[in-house]
């Protein structure tokens, strides 16, 4: 009997451990940028800058771009960032890796081609996610019939979601296509 508590606690305890050590996880940095930039011992220098904002339903999203710089090694990291700003207390920004900016680009392309020929079913979601949990979403509208929505949703800090059309969609896809433009010619030295 003895040994079967025993047994139990140990268990108990690699649960409890194993528990915690998954909780740890989900503050880990998600991106190759976030980690560079987190780096200790060495100074980073974090060079950004924005290239435009797309007014949404419920608050702005902005587009920028990074460029990071480990002084001591020279090494260096891009990426975009998508700053979700519902208001001036809920600001929430996500960092897209450069390796993962074309799959991003395909992602928000075919996003923009759903329409209701997607599925035979009356209602439907096209969704892409980032690495970094930046989520966007094409789907069928209940409060207007008929029509398509999109959401751009972030999970980094708290959870922030901005609604657009699908016009607006094509201007935030733009400015994507912009920044990516720029981290090109900064990786090429242009």
């Amino acid at each position: 009997m003895q040994k079967i508590k025993v047994v139990l606690m140990a268990v108990v305890c690699l649960a409890l451990l194993a528990g915690d050590a998954v909780a740890q996880d989900t503050n880990a940095p998600r991106t190759k940028l976030e980690a560079f930039e987190a780096q200790t011992g060495t100074v980073i220098i974090m060079g950004k800058d924005q290239i435009g904002s797309v007014p949404a339903k419920a608050g702005t999203v902005l587009v920028g771009y990074r460029e990071s710089t480990d002084t001591g090694s020279g090494q260096k990291e891009y990426g975009i960032t998508v700053t979700i700003k519902v208001s001036e207390q809920i600001v929430d920004t996500t960092v897209i890796d450069y390796d993962e900016v074309e799959s991003l680009i395909g992602g928000l392309e075919r996003l923009s081609q759903i329409d209701w020929t997607a599925t035979p079913l009356p209602s439907f979601e096209a969704v892409y996610t980032t690495r970094s949990g930046l989520r966007i979403a094409t789907y069928s509208s209940r409060k207007q019939p008929g029509s398509i929505g999109v959401s751009l949703q972030s999970w980094q800090i708290i959870r922030s979601r901005a609604s657009l059309s699908p016009e607006q969609l094509a201007q935030f896809r733009a400015f994507i296509n912009q920044a990516k433009e720029k981290l090109d010619a900064l990786l090429t030295g242009k």
